[in-house]
């Protein structure tokens, strides 16, 4: 009942997600892994731990996560061949936790009967240019400003429903994924509330 006088009256739930738990330690055993030449343990775990998620909601995993799953593979595999993990292959692989759980959890709330918009955070939330700062912080630490954004509003206020975002993640002026941090999902809830 409470969600639907939310709706009634105008207002808009925006969601912000996380990684499912233990899946950023999960990537970050993969990274090792690529370093090593050995991430196929690690991948598996990884989508065990999103199949096992999938299962109890009853969402088709395939449908929500194939392009994910291909891509971090690909990714992965590139990574291996060269036995290195640079700034920003390391920020691309991270957000996918974030991305992966978001889609999962907008399944699951359109099965729930809920009008749902997904958003990818990386098209509304940009890392402030700080060209003095060394590639890997610029990439896995980076920081947005606070100033209000009528676009990303007027973005925000056409689409239906709930909005289902990922926190963490950002984009720089090249258009590359960024990190805004472990613990970025908060920060991005500051954000998206601010502007």
């Amino acid at each position: 009942a409470n969600r639907v006088a939310v709706m009634k009256n105008g207002e808009r739930p925006v969601v912000v997600c996380s990684a499912i738990s233990g899946v950023s330690d999960a990537i970050e055993a993969i990274l090792a892994g690529c370093e090593q030449g050995h991430p196929e343990a690690a991948i598996t775990a990884l989508k065990e731990t999103h199949a096992g998620l999938a299962e109890a909601l009853g969402v088709a995993l395939e449908a929500e996560l194939g392009a994910d799953l291909a891509e971090l593979e690909r990714l992965v595999h590139g990574a291996s061949l060269i036995a290195e993990v640079s700034p920003r292959l390391r920020a691309r692989l991270m957000a996918m936790g974030e991305r992966m759980s978001t889609r999962l959890g907008a399944a699951y709330l359109r099965l729930s009967g809920l009008t749902v918009s997904w958003v990818d955070a990386t098209a509304h939330l940009v890392a402030k240019d700080e060209p003095d700062l060394p590639p890997a912080r610029a990439m896995l630490s980076a920081q947005c400003a606070f100033d209000p954004d009528p676009t990303l509003a007027a973005a925000f206020t056409s689409l239906d429903g709930v909005i289902i975002t990922q926190g963490f993640i950002a984009r720089n002026s090249a258009g590359e994924t960024v990190l805004l941090g472990r613990g970025g999902s908060d920060t991005t809830a500051a954000y998206l509330s601010a502007k």
